[in-house]
């Protein structure tokens, strides 16, 4: 593989949307912002199941004043989500 992990994800993972998912999380954590940890291309998210959240600072401190970004953290922390969407699904929780 060449290049970061966060690109290699981008370019060749398909753009996946769930509208399940977004309300999902959002019940689950509702004093926080949903942060696409993969972004965006032309203002189109490229996939709701990697969600990271963070507080609404946190988040526009991120992508408008050049904040710190842990892509390994927010990665592991959207499977975490993922995992107990799919657990929850599977009626394991």
């Amino acid at each position: 593989m060449t290049g970061t992990i966060k690109s290699t994800l981008r370019n060749r993972l398909r753009p996946r949307k769930s509208k399940k998912f977004l309300k999902w999380i959002k019940e689950k954590y509702p004093y926080l912002d949903r942060d696409h940890i993969l972004e965006s291309v032309h203002g189109l998210k490229l996939n709701d199941y990697f969600i990271s959240m963070k507080t609404h600072q946190d988040h526009m401190s991120k992508h408008y004043k050049a904040g710190v970004e842990d892509f390994e953290s927010d990665l592991v922390e959207a499977l975490e989500h993922l995992q107990d969407y799919v657990e929850e699904l599977e009626g394991k929780k």
